[in-house]
């Protein structure tokens, strides 16, 4: 999960993409099945979820046609749909894990996944129960990389819930094992759940100096669905402290991202914060453009909040350009 923007994120560091588009992408069967073993496909899986996650869900979509009962194809199906925030598919795939005999890293992940959905659908009992299983489950691996990866996971989730004192007890255990973790999308995750204190304590400088961090460790992986979010969220650290020319900066690697990715939500996401920051200095036309777009995203979807955010700001730029109904049609939409 990202530290500034959860109703954008999964909690494991994913961006919600348009899953049809996945779908309908050529499939990776005909290039590594004919190829490569079941085990070398898998590790494939592995070493595509760092840099390239819908790559990763092509392969292990056109490996489920081949196997389809096959455990670690269908763990991996369910950690790569709740990268995408297609929550209701990865809760399929995590039933149909809990079939089979996990190993403590294997019922690490699966717990995440019952995590996730819950977050999504806001019941927070369920949330915490399943994090809590995912967290025990990191520790009997005795891994370090698994303990921070799910301590982190579970700060985070505090962090959203303003629940400060258990995310910073989380992070202190972190430190713990952090010296021992090399992985750097878990260095990654660790900065953001760090970030994510330092903004519910108004550790503004703080929270700034980890996302960069985070970011420092992400950038080698090229993992554009990643980097789009974490940059969304920087910008959206320095619109809080009020330096829009920064935000706009952050706001426009964002967007890069998000198009070399094929993630039209990140799109929609950077668009409105680049038209809200310039709305916020006062440039409205040049707000103008961005929020349109961004509106003309969100108008088809069901999120309710982006819309009526949106469509609050277009009235307010209308209104500044006397282009009164304009702002009228804005408010009533």
């Amino acid at each position: 999960m990202q530290c500034s923007r959860s109703s954008y994120l999964t909690l494991t560091n994913i961006v919600l993409v348009a899953v049809m588009l996945l779908l309908a992408s050529p499939s990776y069967s005909q290039e590594y099945s004919g190829h490569l073993s079941l085990q070398q496909q898998l590790d494939r899986i592995e070493e595509l979820d760092s840099s390239s996650p819908k790559e990763a869900l092509k392969l292990a979509q056109a490996l489920e046609r081949q196997y389809p009962n096959n455990k670690e194809v269908i763990i991996w199906l369910s950690r790569l749909y709740a990268q995408f925030s297609n929550v209701d598919e990865a809760l399929i795939y995590a039933n149909r894990a809990t079939q089979f005999k996990l190993t403590p890293t294997e019922q690490m992940h699966v717990q995440m996944g019952f995590a996730i959905y819950y977050y999504f659908k806001v019941d927070k009992p369920n949330t915490f129960k399943h994090i809590d299983l995912a967290v025990k489950a990191a520790m009997l691996s005795e891994s370090a990389t698994n303990i921070v990866r799910a301590l982190s996971f579970r700060s985070s989730i505090y962090s959203s819930f303003n629940l400060t004192h258990q995310a910073m007890e989380d992070i202190s255990t972190i430190y713990e094992s952090i010296d021992f973790v090399t992985e750097p999308d878990v260095l990654s995750s660790f900065y953001n759940a760090l970030c994510a204190v330092y903004l519910l304590t108004n550790q503004f400088e703080g929270a700034v100096e980890a996302q960069l961090k985070s970011i420092e460790f992400m950038t080698p992986t090229q993992n554009q669905q990643q980097l789009s979010v974490l940059h969304y969220n920087l910008a959206d650290i320095y619109w809080q402290m009020d330096d829009f020319d920064a935000a706009l900066k952050s706001y426009s690697d964002s967007l890069e991202f998000s198009k070399n990715s094929g993630d039209t939500v990140g799109e929609s996401y950077a668009y409105m914060g680049q038209g809200k920051s310039h709305l916020k200095q006062g440039n409205y036309q040049q707000a103008l453009n961005p929020l349109k777009k961004a509106e003309s995203f969100f108008s088809n979807t069901d999120d309710t909040v982006n819309i009526v955010e949106t469509n609050s700001h277009l009235a307010q730029i209308y209104l500044n350009l006397r282009q009164f109904s304009e702002a009228k049609a804005a408010l009533e939409k």
